[in-house]
């Protein structure tokens, strides 16, 4: 049985440290430390710098500690100052990007790469040295890749962390697509946004990169309520399988990174006219992508699809229609198209509540539909009509 991959260094706090700035094009030096604040990192400290501090669109801090780190942030913004009575301004600053390096890695050293996920619980699939369920394999994502289902104090949310090792130089290629390709289809089946704020390269204890990042946009959420159950033996490990290639036959064609984070919108939300809504709009992306990129009509000059030799125009349900015809949906959904209009021009739908909740039921179960023949899925999923776990397809 293999050893469990244990991320090396969980390190979020950096204190007394000293650097500089540039402002206005001259050096400053600055004190202070970092930390976390609700998983982003932010820079508390101090400096000679003008009062005006915050008025500066961004900031780049190079920073030094005791222990041999060089600290890069990167994209600051400056949410705080104010002067203090040493005739220098302390400064609060949120960072975008934090990069800590520990001694020296060559492009073509070998790596091994730790980062850190922020998802709801979820089951591994083999178990480890003590017994837990708690990595699932996925050689299929790099060689040697392994997804952790085991929970890290440290960072808020976070209970997993993927695992490969690399090359320097190939991780600098493709490394963050890769993570950023897993969280996106970890969204999906976690009905949930997925970020990874928290990077380990480590070559060895005396030679490591940490890189500390809240997400692009910062979007973990945890109220979706989806079709998997994540914490179940194999499911996920079974779904991205399937996923991880089929991605790659659509990523030209179809923006399935925007038909994710719309799908997760829409499952968080609390109001069915919201739901409704974001569902259209999925409905509106998934069109315009299948009729440009799949079928290849042509559009006349106000951008409107012409059906094939003619100058009539497509009208929305037809369209949608030819999705379900090339995905192979037999139950999909157009009684939403009615109320479309509706919901974007007026603001809510007239409808008794029972009649707008199955309205959004059918519009997700087809929007779910077609994602999982997207991503390829086989296997058990929940059935929002029958009340229980079926086979899909």
């Amino acid at each position: 049985m293999e050893q469990r991959k244990v991320i090396p260094i969980i390190k979020t706090e950096f204190r007394n440290l000293n650097g500089i700035t540039i402002v206005n094009e001259e050096k400053v030096n600055i004190y202070g430390d970092i930390f976390l604040k609700d998983s982003s990192p932010c820079f508390l400290g101090n400096g000679c710098l003008p009062r005006t501090i915050d008025s500066v669109p961004e900031l780049t801090l190079h920073l030094k500690d005791a222990e041999g780190h060089e600290i890069v942030c990167n994209n600051c913004m400056v949410v705080n100052s104010f002067p203090n009575k040493n005739g220098q301004v302390d400064f609060e600053a949120k960072i975008l990007k934090l990069t800590i390096q520990k001694g020296k890695i060559d492009k073509e050293d070998e790596v091994e790469i730790f980062s850190a996920l922020r998802i709801n619980n979820f089951s591994g699939e083999e178990f480890d040295q003590d017994g837990h369920r708690c990595v699932n394999i996925l050689e299929f994502v790099s060689k040697n890749a392994r997804l952790y289902s085991v929970p890290i104090s440290d960072i808020s949310n976070c209970n997993g962390h993927l695992y490969f090792p690399t090359k320097m130089s190939e991780f600098n290629n493709y490394g963050e697509k890769l993570i950023d390709k897993l969280c996106s289809l970890l969204s999906f089946v976690s009905v949930n946004f997925v970020d990874s704020p928290y990077h380990v390269l480590l070559k060895n204890h005396e030679n490591y990169m940490i890189q500390i990042y809240p997400g692009k946009f910062s979007k973990f959420s945890n109220k979706g309520d989806g079709i998997f159950r994540i914490d179940s033996l194999g499911i996920v490990q079974n779904y991205l399988k399937s996923a991880w290639i089929a991605w790659d036959n659509y990523i030209d064609k179809i923006d399935l990174p925007s038909l994710i984070d719309y799908y997760v919108f829409m499952k968080n939300q609390e109001f069915i006219e919201t739901k409704i809504l974001v569902g259209c709009v999925w409905m509106e992306a998934i069109k315009y992508e299948y009729a440009s990129n799949v079928a290849k009509y042509q559009k006349d000059k106000w951008k409107y699809f012409l059906k094939p030799k003619s100058s009539t125009r497509f009208k929305f349900e037809e369209l949608v229609q030819e999705v379900y015809n090339y995905f192979k949906i037999n139950n999909g959904d157009l009684s939403f198209v009615n109320y479309r209009n509706e919901i974007v021009h007026q603001g809510r739908i007239y409808l008794p509540f029972e009649d707008k909740f199955n309205l959004c039921d059918q519009l997700i179960c087809s929007i779910e539909s077609i994602m999982l023949k997207i991503l390829n899925y086989k296997g058990r999923i929940w059935d929002r009509f029958k009340r229980d776990y079926v086979e899909f397809p």
